[in-house]
């Protein structure tokens, strides 16, 4: 019995023996699982910006100092002799694919010669550790592709290593692909600001551009209408006969010309105009107004365009005393050209003017014509410069695309907005919403001195005094015969 008890501790002093060695050795790999991950996880310094992470060998890529650390902590944790990491080679931006295979990327322990044949991808794809002469190899996968592989030479065989070293292979794998994603995000992020830097400098040429633009048309505008208000003076004085008796066919040539010269200088004064606003020189002259006095001048001007329509512009009485503060000849001349639109594209049926107070504050002038209409997808462009609906050279409604595009800028100008419903074949109502008040315009464009006067007649109520006619010359006088 004390021989058998004796046996029994000595069997048991053996075990303990064992199982220390064998915490001994689990611990020892737990650790080296853990130096390696932390090592993996450790997070990249954000002044590798400015490196160049894409080619591993730069000594002070991310990549190159990865992989160096990675090596020494797995060199020291197998007991190898050497060891080497392979990858699959990155094609450049703008280059052709590489050739399938692996490259040695990193040595440590050996010359690189003795690891100048990489492994068969063949062989790497089953991703299971193997040996292959004196090195064991470790395949490193990303999901299911194969993007390297470590190779350990005179390594021991132990179960233990191999496991570690499989583990490694896979986990090193990951952080190579999270290293290149975060390689390729920085130089995008480069591209994208040098691409801002390049973007904004072309913006501030395209500004640039604009207000030389901008007072290019106010320039040239200025100097196209004073010789052709000299035209449509002369015009008028010849057919007027201070110059001598003027015959049926001359006045109706005459008539043409006068005509002719009105719409150019509308054009221009148009032009101008949207020069103005786009400078910022646009003069916003305040005063107390009554709406139904503006809409009534409207209507009453343009009566001269529906002349030839079978119908009548009307003005239809909405709340009385709708008085704001506002500028009136650009209120005017947004309601011109809206209703100068209506009668354009209105043959038959009606165009109707209606004044009314909004329940939120303010009013609002309606243009509604029973026209052709405008398509849903066409909606968003009619307020852009020099854009029309049918712009091709056959159409049939001329213009220039500039009414709508001044109205909006002016309605903006004076705190409004104007809004469009359309249904094709049915017609259109065009709203100009006004506050009861306009902001108060900046210093650099108020009002010198007071209100400014509206002009009476048809001529427009923010352009130039007109030059002077010329001088009459004295008539020569025939004595009769």
């Amino acid at each position: 019995m004390a021989r058998r008890l004796s046996e029994s501790i000595t069997a048991l002093e053996h075990q303990s023996r064992d199982l220390e060695v064998e915490v001994e050795r689990r611990t020892a790999e737990v650790q080296r699982a853990a130096a390696f991950a932390a090592l993996l996880n450790a997070p990249l310094g954000r002044h590798d910006a400015a490196l160049v992470p894409d080619d591993p060998r730069a000594i002070d890529s991310p990549l190159a100092r990865l992989l160096d650390d990675v090596l020494g902590e797995l060199k020291g944790g197998t007991g190898a002799r050497a060891v080497a990491v392979y990858l699959e080679p990155v094609p450049a931006e703008g280059a052709h694919n590489p050739p399938p295979g692996l490259v040695l990327e990193r040595c440590l322990g050996a010359a690189p010669q003795l690891f100048a044949e990489p492994p068969a991808l063949v062989a790497l794809e089953r991703g299971l550790p193997f040996v292959e002469g004196d090195r064991t190899v470790a395949p490193m996968l990303l999901g299911v592709e194969v993007i390297g592989c470590l190779a350990f030479v005179d390594m021991p065989l132990r179960p233990d290593l191999l496991r570690f070293v499989g583990q490694a292979a896979l986990q090193l794998g990951v952080a190579v692909g999270n290293v290149r994603a975060y390689a390729a995000a920085d130089e995008l992020a480069r591209a994208l600001k040098e691409r801002n830097v390049a973007l904004a400098h072309q913006r501030d040429q395209l500004r640039e551009m604009n207000r030389l633009k901008s007072e290019f048309l106010a320039n040239v505008s200025h100097e196209l209408r004073t010789p052709l208000n000299a035209i449509i003076g002369y015009c008028e004085l010849i057919s007027d006969g201070i110059y001598g008796d003027v015959t049926n066919e001359q006045k109706e040539a005459l008539a043409g010309i006068d005509d002719s010269g009105k719409g150019l200088l509308a054009l221009i004064n148009e032009i101008l105009d949207l020069a103005k606003v786009e400078s910022g020189k646009m003069v916003v002259y305040l005063q107390d107004i009554d709406l139904h006095d503006v809409a009534r001048a409207v209507v009453n001007e343009a009566a001269a365009l529906a002349k030839d329509r079978p119908y009548k512009v009307r003005l239809l009485q909405g709340a009385p005393g709708l008085r704001v503060r506002t500028d009136a000849a650009k209120v005017k001349q947004i309601l011109t050209n809206l209703v100068s639109n209506a009668v354009k594209f209105t043959r038959a049926g009606s165009v109707d003017v209606t004044l009314s107070a909004l329940p939120e504050g303010g009013f609002s002038v309606s243009v509604r014509d029973t026209g052709i209409g405008i398509k849903p997808q066409d909606l968003g462009i009619i307020f852009e410069e020099f854009r029309q609906v049918d712009g091709s050279y056959t159409r049939q409604f001329g213009g220039t695309g500039l009414g709508l595009a001044i109205a909006k800028r002016f309605a903006h100008m004076l705190g409004g907005q104007i809004t469009v419903e359309s249904t094709v074949g049915v017609g259109s109502l065009f709203t100009l919403k006004l506050p009861p008040s306009a902001p108060e315009p900046a210093p650099s464009v108020r009002t010198p001195t007071g209100p400014r006067p509206i002009i009476r007649g048809d001529a427009r109520l923010d352009a130039p005094t007109p030059p002077p006619r010329p001088p009459q010359p004295p008539r020569e006088v025939k004595p009769r015969s």
